[in-house]
């Protein structure tokens, strides 16, 4: 832990340039960084970053929700995620942490148990159940997870680029 900027993350903070300094450290033959599409962009010098926004229904979740994936590599290898043609009919409530719906959600009287946040996740419906977490701990961990099928559209294409 001595290693990590003390500092970092205090009172909410900007964590990306801890991210950037620790990469530019580790020199990695390449990262891969998530987050919400207002976020920071990393810039990590000997790398050039690439940035795609994905929703999880592009590819094959039910579960609207975007997210900005930054891909770095020294010669700059763009991260190509395969989509799907047609976006799935079904179209189930944003998972959000802490509250199991999106605020606009909530305004109109949802509030989701752990069982749907699980599935709309793309998660088995029990899969919180031996969490070591109290429930509140458990929405926050399911609700700012990336959605599986998102997570393994990234995975794949992560996997196509870096071999």
């Amino acid at each position: 832990m001595g290693a990590l900027n003390g500092q970092a993350g205090a009172a909410h903070g900007d964590l990306i340039p801890e991210f950037c300094r620790v990469v530019a450290e580790a020199q990695p033959a390449w990262f891969l960084m998530e987050n919400v599409k207002a976020a920071t962009l990393p810039v990590v010098d000997g790398y050039i970053v690439r940035h795609v926004l994905l929703d999880n229904r592009w590819v094959g979740g039910e579960q609207k929700r975007v997210r900005r994936f930054s891909f770095g590599t020294p010669d700059g290898r763009e991260l190509v995620p395969e989509v799907v043609a047609l976006e799935p009919l079904r179209a189930v409530p944003t998972v959000v942490a802490g509250h199991g719906a999106a605020p606009s959600q909530r305004d109109r009287g949802f509030d989701y148990s752990l069982e749907d946040m699980c599935e709309w996740q793309g998660l088995p419906r029990d899969f919180a159940a031996e969490l070591p977490f109290t429930r509140h701990g458990k929405r926050k961990v399911i609700g700012n997870a990336v959605p599986l099928p998102l997570g393994r559209a990234v995975a794949r294409a992560v996997a196509l680029n870096s071999a």
